[in-house]
């Protein structure tokens, strides 16, 4: 099984002077303003991450600790960083394994537009039916239920086929300016959802304790 990378496309931060001038400029370049970023927002995030020794015997952590990366909410159907659509900043992943199942988590900062208007964004590019991108073929998107939390703003759930085989769900949390997704790669359709729903329940209390 192929190891998660992170569901979004994202590219690199551009490096010199920050775009000034009209708004629009943040908006094309769909980098974060950091004058939009509540002053110690970055002190949150790795608290948001699920531990290493995420408490389910059945998942172990691959080597790779923690990894900074910056992605938007989530590349379903193609979407990416510019046009309005946001990277988050000083965001963070961890991984686990377990016997046909790959999970991964991310948690970062957004400003510019909320968390909960990030994931309002992956709601509205779900009707397309099919994509492709450097994982692969992805057909059958749904959305699912998603368990409600409590002290969590925003959320959203939703599962689809990669290359005809694997099945991908994905669960994304938002509370204030920060945003957790959780996102499972299983054999079988039934493992992936529960188990994206059993880490998101974790991801949620540790989202909550963040502050």
């Amino acid at each position: 099984m192929a190891m998660l990378t992170g569901c979004g496309s994202p590219g690199e931060t551009p490096s010199g002077p920050a775009p000034s001038g009209k708004p629009s400029a943040w908006t094309g370049s769909g980098v974060q303003p950091l004058v939009s970023l509540k002053a110690g927002v970055e002190d949150r995030v790795e608290p948001a991450l699920l531990p290493k020794d995420i408490g389910m015997p059945a998942l172990e952590a691959v080597s790779l600790d923690v990894e900074g990366l910056d992605d938007v909410a989530s590349g379903v159907c193609g979407l990416q960083r510019g046009n309005g659509v946001y990277e988050g900043m000083f965001g963070l992943r961890r991984q686990w394994r377990g016997k046909g199942v790959a999970v991964e988590q991310f948690v970062s900062a957004f400003g510019a537009i909320t968390a909960t208007k990030a994931i309002d964004q992956v709601k509205g590019s779900l009707a397309c039916g099919s994509y492709r991108d450097r994982s692969g073929e992805h057909t059958e998107i749904a959305t699912h239920p998603v368990d409600r939390f409590p002290n969590i703003d925003g959320s959203a759930m939703f599962c689809e086929t990669l290359n005809a085989r694997q099945r991908i769900c994905t669960v994304l949390l938002a509370r204030e300016d920060m945003l957790s997704r959780v996102t499972v790669q299983a054999d079988d359709h039934a493992v992936a959802s529960s188990l994206a729903n059993s880490v998101a329940s974790r991801a949620a209390s540790a989202l909550e304790k963040a502050w």
